[in-house]
């Protein structure tokens, strides 16, 4: 299923300027391969953390990026 334009707030990665991964805020991940014109649901195959996404340059990899446990939280 192809969807005519990316999620609105999302978080996303190109690897050039066609192929592209996407995530929007509730986690679902989309691919383009036309720049961005239609996206396409994926699933990851990996962990899909919230934070970030980045693709690894020069290569096809993506990469998500998250924090885990408590935030904002004072250690002594």
């Amino acid at each position: 299923m192809k969807i005519g334009k990316a999620p609105s707030k999302l978080d996303g990665a190109f690897r050039n300027a066609a192929n592209g991964l996407a995530k929007d805020e509730e986690g679902n991940l989309t691919r383009t391969t036309d720049g961005g014109l239609t996206w396409t649901p994926v699933l990851p195959t990996g962990p899909l953390h919230v934070t970030g996404l980045d693709n690894v340059p020069g290569t096809s990899t993506y990469v998500s990026v998250g924090i885990t446990g408590e935030i904002g939280t004072c250690w002594s």
